[in-house]
């Protein structure tokens, strides 16, 4: 009992630490995911089940590969691409105006009641422009009869696709499908296809959840919608400080919209036509979390942006995810760390040189027990000397006879209590031996069994013809 205490307080020690884990309320995952089986407050599993009430009787698919895989444009060239950007460029070259710095200039939005109306010509002076306003547009028509036309959603933290998989998309939209894009930092060849750029702006610190209720704080941030069509006109949406301070620091005058800004009059919500379809940018992904979706009446918020797409088939992007299951793989993360790598190479290098080596059942080592030896040649040998030494030679002569007899009953099956010329013939017939060796064997064995006594060449003698006899022996 006492050799199995030790055992039994580590079994119960590790009962231990098993139950507490599982009943130890586990950690908040604050991991920006974005991901539509993620419960996490930066996931978007309640998002994505709200997609089928935005869309009703339509399919929300779920899109894991690039765009150049999941939009099967593989004949768009790059060709074909630069045909279609000179073709725009050389429209929009004496419209396009960019802004660049939007975020000093506040009158920009100086006018609120202008908000509803189109612009029609941006000019280039400064003074014109500061009098325009970049406002919505709601009412461009988008087929929702032609079932081959698609929507397209994609959040995430930022948004950096290859050049083929940005012309898939733009592809993709220019024959009249519609693609959403969440990202608080957009970078590479699709923002610079669109003329767009995004920045990050810092608040105060110290939020509470009051805030949300209780309305603006200097701690805290809002977003509205700017569509005068829409029941959220005019709403306020509050989120925690930091969590969308993202927007729009450039965007090209003369092709985009601007659906929404935040409480710092910055752009975070736009429009963008392109060809036969359009893009709905929003710099603030975070904003379409569970966590944000369940504060207050964010949900509006989500519902409304959302609003703007048609009601169509609809992709959910679960590819350009931060952290998507193929490069959350523990062995990938392992290889990607240098230090890590080659510790993890080394354990499995020395578990596998302890198996080898070590892996054998260990016992105390067996004796090696000679088998028992075979001392018949022995005994005979030393039986055979004493008869040698007591001279006995009768006796012994006896013995070599009656063995030879038992020999032949066994092996020629004869009678040998009679050696008459039937049984010389029948032994000389059934060993193969001349006849007159045969009889002159058996001659000197009946004169051994009537003699007195026997020399020792006799007894040499006798052994000599008996062993001749079993060598010539066909038996």
């Amino acid at each position: 009992m006492k050799k199995a205490l030790p055992f039994l307080l580590v079994g119960l020690l590790a009962l231990f630490v098993v139950l507490v884990q599982l009943y130890f309320p586990k950690p908040i995952n604050w991991l920006e995911t974005f991901e539509k089986k993620d419960k996490n407050p930066y996931g978007d599993f309640i998002l994505h089940d709200f997609l089928k009430d935005l869309f009703p009787g339509k399919k929300i698919e779920v899109k894991d590969r690039t765009f150049y895989e999941v939009l099967d444009y593989f004949d768009y060239t790059q060709q074909e691409y630069n045909t279609v950007t000179n073709t725009v460029n050389d429209y929009t070259n004496d419209t396009i105006t960019t802004y660049e710095n939007i975020e000093g200039n506040d009158s920009l939005y100086s006018s609120v009641d202008s908000i509803g109306t189109i612009l029609d010509t941006v000019q280039q002076e400064d003074e014109e422009l500061q009098n325009s306003k970049i406002i919505p547009d709601i009412k461009t028509e988008l087929s929702t009869s032609d079932s081959s036309l698609k929507n397209y959603v994609v959040i995430n933290s930022s948004f950096s696709p290859g050049e083929s998989d940005v012309n898939a998309l733009l592809k993709f939209v220019q024959d009249g499908n519609c693609a959403f894009v969440a990202a608080s930092e957009i970078t590479g060849v699709f923002a610079d296809t669109l003329n767009i750029v995004t920045r990050n702006g810092f608040y105060e610190e110290n939020f509470s959840a009051k805030d949300l209720k209780s309305g603006p704080k200097k701690d805290s941030i809002y977003l509205t919608l700017l569509n005068t069509n829409l029941k959220t006109y005019g709403k306020k949406y509050w989120y925690r400080d930091g969590t969308v301070s993202s927007y729009f620091s450039s965007v090209d005058t003369a092709n985009t919209l601007v659906l929404g800004k935040n409480s710092a009059g910055k752009i975070n919500f736009i429009r963008i036509q392109y060809g036969a379809g359009i893009f709905l940018i929003s710099s603030t992904p975070l904003a379409f979390t569970n966590y944000n979706m369940m504060l207050a009446n964010n949900a509006d918020y989500i519902a409304a942006s959302l609003s703007y797409l048609p009601v169509r088939d609809t992709y959910w992007d679960e590819y350009y995810k931060a952290y998507r299951e193929a490069d959350t793989n523990s062995l990938r993360f392992i290889e990607s760390q240098p230090p890590l790598y080659w510790a993890y190479y080394l354990s499995v290098c020395a578990a596998f040189i302890y198996i080898v080596f070590e892996s054998k059942r260990r016992q105390r080592i067996i004796p090696v027990v000679e088998p028992p030896r075979n001392s018949t040649v022995e005994f005979v040998s030393t039986i055979g000397q004493l008869y040698f030494q007591n001279g006995n030679h009768k006796d012994i002569a006896a013995k070599k006879i009656y063995y030879f007899l038992e020999y032949i009953r066994t092996n020629f099956y004869l009678n040998t209590n009679e050696f008459d010329k039937e049984f010389i013939e029948k032994v000389a017939e059934r060993s193969g031996i001349d006849k007159t060796k045969v009889s002159q064997l058996f001659a000197l064995i009946q004169h051994f069994q009537k003699a007195n006594g026997a020399s020792q060449a006799d007894l040499l003698e006798l052994n000599k013809r008996l062993e001749e006899f079993r060598k010539e022996s066909t038996a």
